[in-house]
């Protein structure tokens, strides 16, 4: 790989600048003002807003939420003032004319692209990769395609509207195979869902009159040969990222091996839109050797190339990649803390010259940008962006897809991402347009926008109506190859902190923890289970069958097991179309699980025993053919449990629930003969105990279940509680009490 020039936009971001001016009278009331102010809101109206960038750029009567047509030089010297001149006026311009042409396109929409990171193998060696073919610690997996499948059906009930397949790069006949299989099986097992639940025929094909049906599937799996593309489309896919990183080949260049070719990646954008793809790229923001100037030539490819969908990330160092070395020797002096910020301030301009330069693209708020700032989604929202992409993947892959240090939300589980998010969409006043596809604007009817530069010849000429800034409209894309951005000077360097932020701990939600699963027939005694583990009514308990209406997430800390997740589960046995959509999602609890506990109720197998007339075959043997059968078929269910747990490589559990039997022979024989079916080999870990029992210290008894179970899981070492850097004899540490997953956003921990 090549060196890269000193001479940065990451290290050219200073603290402070000029502050607007205002008069003193109000200068008490401003303050009040700005304490009150929430993160994400907009500090100017629009119609000052576009008077303020009117009035930068030379151009008068700017109308508000006008997309404008600016060249390379116009972007640059935003940045430049916004970014080394602390120009704070020209900056809230800046966000509120972007969100205001949100507005005129999306209105308060925001839409989902829910995220499943199917495989980190990978061929390339990306040097800023986390997952690059040669980084060492990577447990390399691909998840089965049933299991991708049921994640999509998923998505699909809580109206994601679109799916994004996401993975490193293997163009292998293979892998070419397996994507094929999954995009036409996640398309058209929607597909149908959706047909059913609208009263159609599922195997009829779909009414030219029923409109979005099932879900957009979306890929990000690299550069392939374009016959590759054709056939994916063929299979069903619509939407596909390739993220540019640099629109500059020079940098391109520095960041990636010189097998790789940033024409290639090019060539490979152009064969996407050429086959009718939806077509999406981005960069990272805040790279080492990036300038402004570089980053003023991202926008330009943008809208060179008519990008449809635009993802922009700030840079986040990935420990042991070449990329990460390079800027610690460029920039491990500086206060990476303050850096990550001015990255963050840096990377929502770019979002919003996007905006008002593309006009009608989607733009994501990337999940990088929660990884600097916690509420950085919802400031992206309110600064040119309208989509937000969940991570879907089972969370017992996520920590092995991890393309950067602190990712969030690597232990949350879907269901916990969609309720996260949908709170912070509602919380900043914006719509979710759920199961809405949300295809861009700009795929049918690029914007061409108001072209700034002729406006500002026309106006020094003295045109007759050049300060009127029409709107206008293009329906031709243009080509990438076009879009090259040119290097040039950098920006001033910022100064120096005395000394790096020492690395700390594993971050609130980041914080490993055991997944542990509570499954079984409904009034098995699953939810009388749950609060034993936890020694309080963490769950609702009633003798009405389905209590549980849902799976139930408990996050906590356990004495004897540290921190844990727990999974209260409905009863897998529930009839009906109910009953089958509840035991999906017990599924997909099950999948997320590092240790099962299967609930078997040991009363009501003996009364089914009873009815059948077989009690008296519990004295003869309990190995008996008649007796045999009969368990086969009344424990389907836990068998069922089981069997998927050993698919999925969680550690099962067998708890057998007394529930008031009168101990003696008969229930002995009962309970040999039940683990005789459930576990033929005897390898399982199982427990007899009376849960409604006060007397038996159910409590202690099960947490002492639990750790041997744990002890028997394949979960990940412990991450240590303290870096070295404080455990040292002159170290302070603060230590501070963290809130759990039901925190209302923004409260404080102290």
């Amino acid at each position: 790989m090549r060196g890269f020039s000193a001479d940065t936009a990451a290290a050219g971001v200073a603290a402070g600048g000029a502050a607007e001016r205002e008069d003193p009278a109000s200068r008490v009331t401003k303050h009040l003002k700005d304490f009150a102010k929430l993160p994400w809101e907009v500090d100017m109206p629009a119609d000052k807003a576009a008077a303020v960038l009117g009035s930068y750029l030379g151009v008068p009567n700017l109308e508000p939420a006008a997309v404008l047509d600016l060249d390379i030089d116009q972007i640059t010297g935003i940045l430049e003032e916004t970014t080394n001149k602390g120009d704070s006026a020209l900056e809230k311009a800046l966000f509120s004319h972007a969100d205001a042409v949100t507005q005129r396109f999306f209105g308060d929409a925001v839409y989902y692209r829910g995220i499943v990171e199917f495989s980190n193998v990978c061929v390339n060696d990306c040097g800023y990769c986390g997952i690059r073919k040669h980084m060492g610690g990577v447990k390399r997996y691909t998840i089965p395609i049933d299991e991708v499948v049921e994640v999509a059906k998923w998505a699909f009930e809580n109206r994601m509207g679109t799916l994004m397949l996401q993975s490193g790069e293997l163009p292998t006949p293979q892998r070419l195979a397996y994507l094929k299989e999954l995009v036409a099986r996640v398309h058209q097992e929607t597909l149908e869902l959706d047909m059913t639940q609208r009263g159609l025929d599922p195997k009829a094909p779909p009414p030219a009159d029923a409109g979005e049906l099932g879900l957009r599937v979306a890929l990000s799996v690299g550069e392939l040969p374009e016959e590759h593309y054709q056939e994916l489309y063929d299979a069903g896919a619509r939407r596909y990222l390739l993220r540019i990183e640099s629109s500059n080949p020079e940098l391109y260049a520095a960041l990636h091996p010189d097998a790789m070719s940033w024409q290639r990646r090019v060539d490979c954008l152009n064969s996407l839109k050429k086959i009718g793809y939806m077509v999406g790229t981005g960069v990272m923001v805040g790279l080492p050797g990036q300038t402004l100037r570089d980053l003023a030539g991202d926008i330009r490819f943008f809208k060179e190339m008519n990008a449809n969908m635009i993802g922009m990330g700030p840079y986040i160092t990935e420990a042991g990649t070449p990329v990460a070395d390079m800027w610690e020797s460029m920039f491990g002096h500086v206060d990476k803390k303050a850096h990550m910020k001015a990255m963050f301030d840096l990377t929502t301009r770019m979002n919003s010259l996007a905006r008002i330069v593309v006009g009608s693209a989607n733009i994501s708020a990337t999940t990088a940008l929660q990884a600097i700032e916690p509420n950085g989604r919802e400031i992206a929202l309110r600064r040119g962006c309208n989509v937000l992409m969940p991570i879907l993947t089972p969370t017992k892959y996520r920590e092995h897809y991890q393309l950067y240090e602190g990712k969030p939300c690597i232990t949350d589980t879907a269901e916990e991402c969609r309720k996260c998010l949908n709170a912070r969409v509602s919380m900043i006043g914006k719509r979710l347009r759920q199961g809405a596809w949300g295809d861009p604007p700009n795929f049918l009817a690029p914007v061409a926008g108001v072209d700034v530069r002729a406006l500002q010849q026309a106006q020094s000429a003295g045109v007759a109506g050049a300060g009127s800034a029409a709107r206008s409209y293009h329906t031709s894309a243009r080509s990438c190859s076009s879009a090259a951005a040119q290097p040039a000077a950098a920006a001033a360097a910022a100064a120096a902190a005395d000394a790096a932020l020492p690395p700390g701990p594993a971050k609130g939600s980041d914080v490993p923890r055991i997944n542990i699963g509570v499954f079984g027939v409904m009034n098995a005694g699953k939810s009388t289970l749950m609060n034993a583990i936890t020694r309080q009514e963490t769950s609702i308990v009633d003798a009405t069958p389905g209590t549980t209406a849902d799976v139930k997430v408990s996050l906590m800390e356990l004495h004897e097991l540290g921190p844990v997740k727990l999974f209260d589960t409905a009863g897998i046995d529930e009839a009906g179309q109910l009953g089958e959509k509840k035991r999906r999602k017990t599924l997909s609890a099950l999948k997320e699980c590092d240790v099962s506990v299967v609930v078997v109720d040991v009363q009501r197998q003996q009364a089914l025993l009873r009815g059948a007339g077989l009690q008296e075959s519990l004295q003869e043997s309990s190995s008996s053919e008649a007796l045999q059968r009969h368990l086969q078929d009344s424990l389907k269910w836990e068998q069922g449990v089981l069997q998927d747990a050993g698919h999925y490589g969680v550690v099962p559990l067998l708890l057998l629930n007394l529930k008031g039997c009168r101990p003696g022979p008969d229930t002995q024989a009962l309970v040999r003969a039940i683990q005789g079916v459930l576990d033929p080999s005897g390898g399982q870990l199982s427990l007899t105990l009376d849960l409604h029992d006060a007397a038996a210290d159910v409590p202690g008894r099960v947490a002492s279940f639990l750790q041997d179970g744990v002890t028997r899981s394949r979960k990940r070492p412990a991450t240590r509680s303290l870096p070295d850097w404080a455990l040292t004899p002159e170290a302070s540490v603060f230590l501070n009490i963290p809130m759990d997953a039901e925190t209302p956003s923004m409260r404080p921990t102290l």
